[in-house]
């Protein structure tokens, strides 16, 4: 099969009556499909197939079923995880069997999917990357603040702009708190100005492609200090 379907999981939120929650994803069989539920705690409990739910609609199914319905504040993620083997085996002396070397392709991609999800989540090295920020002039340029390592790339809407020359981007909440501001737009920049006053910067920055501003959060001084900068 052709799988153009990225989706690798879902989270449905609780309200204490419903329990059938559909598979979003492309699977081969059964035992790709996890649970888990956050409760509004979020403290994360993985579910057991058979226990505390089971799976309709054959094999490969079509819908988890919950054994209690999820409360209000809870949440219930419904993903993908494929074992990372290679589970086909081609002969020299055996006919090359096409829909056989497609589900190992498929399998491939479904691990990639999979993979590159969790890095998303994670980040490289610890950074969470959030997606590409379209900036518009005067603008404060917004952050995950409960993320202790940021990576968030720029780009102007439509042409180049400066960004808020009072608040280029917004405060951070923990001390110590890394950002590293990226150009993502050949010809659309973003300007950040050494003027803003919850900046420490060596002069105006201007972020083009590739381009990149290293800050780090001062929670004594309430600004973001200048690290490094990369034209």
């Amino acid at each position: 099969m052709a799988l153009s379907n990225l989706v690798t999981s879902d989270d449905f939120a609780g309200n204490g009556v419903t329990v059938n929650f559909a598979i979003p994803f492309t699977f081969f069989n059964n035992t790709q499909v996890k649970v888990k539920l956050t409760d509004s705690g979020g403290v994360v409990t993985y579910w057991t197939v058979g226990v505390e739910y089971t799976i309709s609609g054959g094999d490969p199914g079509t819908t988890v079923v919950a054994g209690t319905a999820p409360a209000v504040g809870e949440t219930l993620t419904v993903y993908r995880s494929t074992p990372l083997t290679q589970i086909y085996d081609f002969l020299n002396t055996s006919p090359l069997d096409v829909e056989n070397v497609e589900k190992a392709l498929d399998r491939l991609a479904m691990m990639i999917q999979e993979t590159a999800n969790v890095v998303g989540a994670v980040g490289i090295f610890g950074f969470y990357s959030q997606t590409t920020q379209t900036v518009n002039a005067a603008a404060t340029i917004t952050i995950e603040e409960t993320k202790q390592r940021l990576i968030v790339p720029v780009q102007g809407n439509a042409a180049p702009v400066t960004a808020n020359t009072t608040t280029a981007v917004e405060n951070g909440t923990i001390d110590g708190q890394e950002l590293l501001l990226r150009g993502a737009h050949a010809t659309n920049s973003v300007t950040i100005s050494g003027a803003s006053t919850n900046m420490e910067i060596n002069g105006d920055m201007v972020l083009v492609a590739f381009s990149t501003l290293s800050l780090i959060w001062n929670g004594t001084t309430s600004k973001w200090t200048e690290v490094a900068r990369s034209n």
